[in-house]
């Protein structure tokens, strides 16, 4: 063999180590995109969790105030002052109640266009869903009545429990 054969031949495996080197690196980079991915679509449903939570701890604040406010006396037992605090919290009340529906149609939107893992939203929601149209207050079921302004929740509520 000439030297020429020998440079062609060593350039032949270094062609082929490279090669090899790059399969390897987007193997790995290809693991790690996947890995990122999955973070990423996490994302939303992290979001979506703390603000239903943070809905429901203004609520229970607000709960906790009135309870405070009344210690457990029947209506006809309250002063003018427990009343009017009473009754000075109930527009607060209702905008927390309003901001808990409206968070939970917005994750149902979210549900319905498939930006949120459904299985992994089905199975943390399945049961608030149906506790606010099947044990919900009176004023639960008159907001997300057959009118409501909240379609996408009224629409996860369908796909899910109403079966025709």
């Amino acid at each position: 063999m000439e030297p020429r054969d020998w440079i062609a031949a060593g350039a032949l495996v270094v062609a082929f180590a490279s090669l090899a080197v790059a399969i390897i690196a987007l193997q790995r980079t290809s693991g790690h995109n996947a890995t990122i991915r999955q973070f990423a679509s996490a994302t939303p449903d992290i979001a979506l969790a703390g603000q239903l939570n943070q809905a429901r701890q203004t609520i229970t604040s607000i709960t906790l105030k009135m309870a405070e406010i009344t210690k457990g006396k029947p209506d006809d037992k309250l002063t003018d002052k427990e009343r009017q605090q009473l009754l000075d919290l109930d527009p607060i009340y209702a905008q927390a109640v309003e901001t808990l529906h409206k968070s939970y149609d917005l994750a149902c939107r979210l549900y319905l266009d498939g930006s949120v893992d459904r299985s992994r939203f089905r199975s943390q929601y399945e049961r608030d869903v149906r506790k606010f149209f099947e044990e919900g207050t009176a004023a639960d079921k008159e907001v997300l009545g057959i009118t409501t302004p909240y379609t996408a929740l009224r629409a996860v509520y369908i796909e899910w429990f109403i079966k025709e």
